[in-house]
């Protein structure tokens, strides 16, 4: 005689609700990596237009090199 229990999800429904707690998770990974990238970008542009400049905009001496 089969046991037919409500209380307990089926094989079925675990399988739904992993897939999508593993799919939530993947999401928060990308998008966490998306945001890390992107800063990481607006850093090194900083850093670089930063380094571009001159030290002394001031400075009417020449210089040779």
């Amino acid at each position: 005689m089969k046991n037919d229990n409500t209380n307990y999800p089926s094989r079925s429904e675990k399988l739904k609700k992993q897939r999508g707690i593993a799919g939530k998770m993947v999401s928060w990974i990308v998008g966490i990596l998306v945001v890390l990238v992107v800063l990481m970008g607006v850093m090194g542009y900083k850093y670089i237009h930063s380094s571009l400049q001159p030290l002394n905009a001031n400075n009417t001496k020449k210089v040779e090199v």
